[in-house]
């Protein structure tokens, strides 16, 4: 699956795709040891079957499951940076976690942080501490809930690009699909001043 690009050095942007130092650790580890033969195992078997009558194997992929299972109830998922695999010659850390996809996203939004904090303070007048009162994951995943039409309004709006009554346009959306852009008041996006034109800003809940 993945021979080609792991023995190629050409398709190095192969390295960026999500999860590459796993993928590549799958097809790279087994070519190390000798007379390595691969037998696929029906997954979940124990739902179906008592696990003491199930094959060596699939009493080993159960197991494997459970140990899974325990480390993702265990673990605390906290931003540490991840080991790295032999391999994989490199980590991208991002807010001290290791970036496993989307790599240029988290580039380019480290690189637009800064100027965008500098434009919302210069826009809104609001301080530096306000601006670090706003939860913007729940910003964005709100925002992200609406398809593309609602999307580029409701971004257009916040930011004061529209160019009509905002009145108007929030009219044109149908309140049962859409209630949080037809009443503000169920949105967890808080409209804080508006003019006939547009808004001149906005935070998410929680802010001051």
């Amino acid at each position: 699956m993945l021979t080609k690009p792991v023995n190629n050095p050409r398709f190095s942007n192969e390295a960026l795709k999500a999860s590459w130092d796993v993928l590549q650790a799958v097809v790279r580890l087994p070519k190390l040891l000798p007379q390595i033969t691969f037998h696929h195992i029906k997954g979940h078997q124990d739902r179906q079957v008592a696990v003491d009558k199930l094959s060596w194997s699939a009493k080993l992929n159960v197991q494997a499951d459970k140990l899974a299972g325990n480390y993702q109830r265990l673990s605390s998922h906290q931003n540490t940076p991840a080991p790295m695999i032999g391999g994989t010659h490199c980590h991208l850390i991002y807010n001290g976690q290791t970036v496993a996809s989307k790599h240029r996203k988290h580039i380019r939004d480290h690189r637009r942080t800064k100027q965008l904090k500098t434009y919302k303070i210069q826009k809104t007048q609001m301080s530096e501490a306000a601006l670090a009162d706003i939860d913007w994951q729940s910003h964005e995943r709100s925002i992200n809930t609406f398809k593309d039409g609602p999307h580029i309004f409701l971004v257009k709006f916040l930011y004061g690009w529209l160019s009509q009554s905002v009145g108007k346009l929030v009219s044109r959306y149908d309140p049962f699909k859409y209630p949080s852009v037809c009443n503000p008041a169920m949105s967890p996006l808080k409209i804080l001043s508006t003019t006939s034109h547009s808004p001149t800003h906005s935070i998410a809940n929680g802010g001051p």
